[in-house]
């Protein structure tokens, strides 16, 4: 028997839901009714999968209930476009985590945010506008630029200030006093400029 995830916001989605495969395959094919009902039945279930596809730090710093917004949303879109191309659960849960993901980093809010760095971040914010910010590929690509950095807590400090949050805030997410977080991002700045510079040149 398949262990059933639960929820109070909706049903509970297992491997095999014969329900949950109806809809997903409608919404392969443009139905966008079937996906205001799959996140109304399994609504629960996906904002477990947003919380937890959050590192810790995230957690603490996130407005879950925008980040649900902003991936129903996202959901809506593909499906709109005709774009959902998954052709079991399985692919389409991997979808849904590569939209969670990019919709901790959405372009719309990080445009606003890159105009309001302060002069030591200038170059970055600038060297990010010339080169992922007009992609429309942008998120997948900022995702790319972060994991290209060895340190995990390095990458934590990354999303957060893309997030625009102090190094203060930073700090207290990912227990670092806030020089410490300082002193880290100096090296992460010149890192993600230095990847930036070098996929530029290519």
């Amino acid at each position: 028997m398949h262990e059933r995830a639960t929820s109070p916001e909706g049903a509970g989605l297992a491997p095999g839901d014969e329900a949950a495969a109806a809809l997903i395959d409608r919404m392969r094919r443009g139905d966008r009714e079937a996906t205001g009902t799959f996140l109304s039945r399994y609504g629960g279930v996906v904002r477990q999968r947003c919380r937890k596809n959050l590192r810790a730090p995230l957690r603490k710093l996130t407005d879950t209930e925008e980040l649900w917004s902003s991936v129903a949303r996202r959901l809506d879109a593909v499906v709109a476009a005709g774009d959902l191309r998954a052709v079991s659960e399985s692919q389409f849960w991997k979808l849904l985590k590569v939209i969670i993901r990019n919709a901790t980093v959405d372009r719309a809010r990080l445009i606003t945010r890159l105009h309001e760095v302060p002069a030591d971040d200038q170059p970055l914010a600038e060297a990010l506008g010339r080169h992922v910010m007009h992609d429309r590929e942008a998120e997948s690509r900022l995702w790319h630029l972060i994991e290209s950095l060895p340190d995990d807590k390095n990458r934590e400090i990354t999303i957060l200030w893309l997030n625009g949050h102090s190094h203060a805030e930073i700090g207290n997410a990912v227990g670092l006093a806030e020089g410490a977080v300082r002193f880290r991002w100096h090296s992460i700045r010149q890192q993600l400029r230095d990847v930036l510079e070098s996929e530029a040149a290519a």
